[in-house]
C-alpha cells in the first residue's frame, strides 16, 4: 500500500488543506457587516454635525455683519 505524500509539520496528506466551513463564514460576513453599518451611521453623524457646525458660522458671520452696519 502506498502512502500519500505528507506534509512534514502537520503529519496529514499534502492535499488535505482545511477550508472555511459555512458557519464561519457566515460569521465573518456577519461581523463585517456590523462593522461597516458602524462605520456608515458614525460617517453619517459626522457630516450631519459638520453641516450643523457650517449653518451655526454662517448664522454667527450674518449677525456680525447685521452688528457692524448697525455701529
Amino acid at each position: 500500500m502506498e502512502k500519500s505524500p505528507s506534509n512534514g509539520e502537520t503529519g496529514r496528506p499534502a492535499g488535505d488543506e482545511r477550508g472555511f466551513t459555512l458557519v464561519e463564514v457566515l460569521v465573518a460576513l456577519t461581523i463585517f457587516s456590523i462593522v461597516g453599518v458602524t462605520v456608515l451611521v458614525m460617517l453619517q453623524e459626522a457630516l450631519a454635525v459638520r453641516a450643523a457646525t457650517r449653518k451655526w458660522e454662517e448664522t454667527q458671520q450674518r449677525e456680525a455683519m447685521h452688528l457692524s452696519v448697525i455701529e
